[in-house]
């Protein structure tokens, strides 16, 4: 890429609704670097669309390094209880258990692929991932890997039956044109099911740390609809995973219009400017309780959770997390793991013990709830979450 930062060319239509000085990359695991760089950011509304997107895009070498990119498939309970609730939805309208000719776009380490496959061995499966460069060409476990950019690939090749695609269109500059480039280049029967992070969900959840760098696009239910309608798409059913990743996840699944045009849906850009600040200050006011809590108890202080997003969690807040003892984190894998941007040690649950009575800030805003349980059993003082959850 010959470009560090480039400007959304939508952002000419839009408003800016709010500016993000040196917003800080997320899930950056390594040696903290307290110079470690940072890069302004705006959240925009588009007047004509009412969609809602970032406004500079970084180059792909600054935010999907092959070593540092976390977000796969497979891992965290969250992850696999969210992958359920996909494949449940996707039963609706295709039979996951005899599909013919499967493409996931995005499936980065092919766990869904290989879930799928031992449900139907005899299908036939392909995976779409920039990430997977290094498999480019090869047949891994029986599924046909393509590391480039769905841009660049001629789908008419692969004749997809089923295109599945969770948690990728929000990372791609213009949807749109991936969209159409989907749907012109596939059969009449060909059957889409996407997943996205859900706008409604980020809104209702107070979640404006799920706001960053890679989320170009913040999708609604309507922006998203409008999207595949104008496109040539004809929208079969959509379901909203309130305990999805990011807040929540929008599932929906559109086949070629091969009829007359749904209607677009409507949207009130004045409502929607209006509901997305409130959603701001709301935000602010509730990080602000979080962190006049945190800074008024005396005692030891501890995280729980190993977050990926812990540094939009720490921009927002401004709890400075250096003031914590350790996170606690469940996952062996990340004993003695520090943040490239976050001054703080991760520690696994078994290898230490909270002294009873101590002061606990859940640290991975994705996990509330069961956080909350396990923290319990600890016996705490107090447990320091935002004040939506």
């Amino acid at each position: 890429m010959k470009f560090k930062v480039e400007i959304n060319k939508i952002s000419q239509s839009s408003e800016c609704i709010l500016k993000l000085n040196k917003l800080p990359l997320t899930e950056k695991f390594g040696r903290y670097n307290k110079n470690f760089e940072k890069y302004d950011q705006e959240l925009h509304l588009c007047h004509k669309t009412g969609h809602v997107f970032l406004k500079n895009i970084l180059s792909p070498e600054i935010l999907y390094s092959k070593d540092e990119y976390k977000y796969n498939t497979s891992g965290s309970p969250l992850s696999m209880r969210s992958l359920k609730h996909f494949n449940d939805f996707c039963s609706r309208f295709v039979d996951i258990y005899d599909p013919s000719v499967v493409l996931d776009i995005g499936g980065n380490d092919l766990h869904l692929m290989k879930l799928w496959k031992s449900f139907s061995p005899k299908s036939k499966y392909f995976v779409i991932d920039p990430v997977c460069q290094n498999l480019d060409g090869q047949i891994v476990d029986e599924i046909n890997v393509i590391g480039k950019f769905i841009e660049s690939v001629n789908l008419k090749d692969i004749n997809p039956d089923i295109i599945v695609c969770r948690h990728t269109l929000e990372h791609i500059v213009n949807p749109a044109s991936v969209i159409n480039q989907i749907i012109e280049n596939t059969h009449d029967n060909t059957t889409c099911i996407f997943e996205v992070p859900c706008y409604e969900s980020m809104i209702e959840g107070l979640r404006l740390d799920v706001v960053f760098h890679q989320h170009l696009n913040y999708f609604s239910v309507n922006t998203l609809s409008n999207l595949i309608i104008e496109n040539g798409g004809q929208v079969l059913g959509y379901e909203i995973n309130h305990n999805g990743s990011c807040g929540g996840a929008l599932m929906i699944a559109f086949k070629k219009n091969k009829g007359s045009r749904q209607k677009i849906k409507s949207i009130n850009i004045e409502t929607k400017i209006k509901k997305l600040k409130n959603f701001i200050k709301n935000h602010k006011l509730s990080m602000d309780v979080l962190r006049e809590n945190f800074y008024r108890l005396d005692g030891k202080k501890f995280g729980y959770g190993a977050g990926l997003m812990l540094s939009t969690f720490a921009y927002h807040s401004k709890i400075d997390f250096s003031e914590l003892t350790c996170i606690v984190d469940d996952d062996p894998n990340k004993n003695n793991l520090e943040y490239e941007n976050v001054p703080v040690k991760v520690k696994y649950s078994k290898n230490i013990k909270p002294p009873k009575d101590s002061i606990f800030v859940i640290t991975s805003l994705e996990n509330v709830r069961p956080i909350y349980d396990k923290i319990i059993k600890l016996e705490p003082r107090r447990i320091l979450i935002p004040s939506v959850a």
